[in-house]
């Protein structure tokens, strides 16, 4: 016991020592790449009906953003890799010792490209800049970093920590040969290994209101994967971050997620909040609320010191 403890430390050193130990610098301007001469040229916190990409918050810099905080978008992507089948804001707020999970519904309405307007889950088969102006055009500003993660690191992440416990609400019975997908579990408390988590999370024909009803399941397994990952156990995820790193699509370095995995070691359960983006279903759409989602964006996730005011959604 004693040689494996040891063991595991050395490992968890190594990978410290191999990869700068930094909290993650924040963004410096919007992702989608505009330069300052043309950011300063933009109305400033103004809506547009149009679908046009000017964006909805001011420039992001160093003087207007709030001190320790850190905002982190994270996404999952479904079989072929190009929609996020799971998109989720994340806020560190280190001063306060919280944090907090906004789940974006795949289906949200979105503006392309084009002006046209499409469920925010496809913006990812554009390519990470487009998935950032368009997360930017629904909650105000641009997250500091982004990681999309595929089924197999999530798998990866959930063995790594032991599984999660969740109380299954229901049978979870689903077959879609096309995707060579059969998802069997049973109804009540059990440990889920990375396989069966991946399952519980992707699973929705058995809700009412479909997507809607497969988030706040979802939140059921982000809030005990959480718990798991503010105990020891979160330890021996370490020695595999570089292993991780090559299976995700992140601007994240080995640092940076040596970093954030302190942050939650530290955490108290009692300080994450888990929530959805305010709207409603509109058809087989998910329509966001502006106002209300501004309420929630200035209270918990605006990394500005001045409130978002205006947005620029359907």
């Amino acid at each position: 016991m004693a040689f494996c403890t040891g063991l595991t430390l050395l490992t968890v050193a190594a990978v410290i020592f191999t990869a700068v130990f930094v909290r993650p610098k924040s963004a410096a301007e919007p992702a989608s790449a505009k330069t300052e001469a043309a950011a300063a040229q933009e109305p400033e916190n103004v809506s547009i009906t149009g679908g046009s990409d000017v964006a909805a918050a001011k420039p992001v810099t160093e003087s207007g953003r709030r001190e320790d905080f850190f905002t982190l978008l994270i996404a999952g992507t479904d079989e072929d890799g190009t929609r996020t089948d799971t998109i989720l804001l994340a806020a560190i707020d280190t001063a306060a010792g919280t944090v907090s999970v906004l789940s974006i519904p795949r289906d949200t309405r979105a503006y392309m490209a084009s002006g046209g307007v499409h469920k925010i889950n496809a913006a990812h088969n554009k390519g990470i800049d487009r998935m950032l102006t368009e997360i930017e055009n629904t909650v105000g500003f641009v997250p500091d970093r982004y990681c999309i993660i595929d089924y197999s690191a999530f798998e990866t992440v959930i063995d790594a920590i032991g599984g999660v416990t969740v109380d299954v609400a229901m049978d979870m019975d689903y077959s879609d040969p096309t995707q060579d997908l059969e998802i069997h579990i049973q109804e009540g408390e059990q440990l889920l290994n990375g396989e069966q988590a991946l399952h519980y999370m992707r699973f929705r024909s058995g809700y009412a209101d479909a997507d809607l009803g497969r988030i706040r399941a979802q939140q059921k397994l982000i809030a005990a994967a959480a718990d798991k990952l503010m105990t020891p156990a979160s330890l021996a995820l370490l020695p595999k971050i570089p292993e991780l790193l090559k299976k995700v699509e992140t601007d994240l370095s080995a640092g940076e997620v040596i970093w954030l995995a302190t942050q939650l070691f530290n955490l108290d359960s009692e300080k994450l909040t888990l929530e959805m983006l305010p709207g409603e279903a509109v058809g087989a759409d998910y329509g966001a609320d502006e106002e209300a989602v501004l309420e929630v964006v200035n209270e918990r996730y605006n990394p500005y010191l001045e409130p978002i005011t205006a947005l620029n959604i359907p």
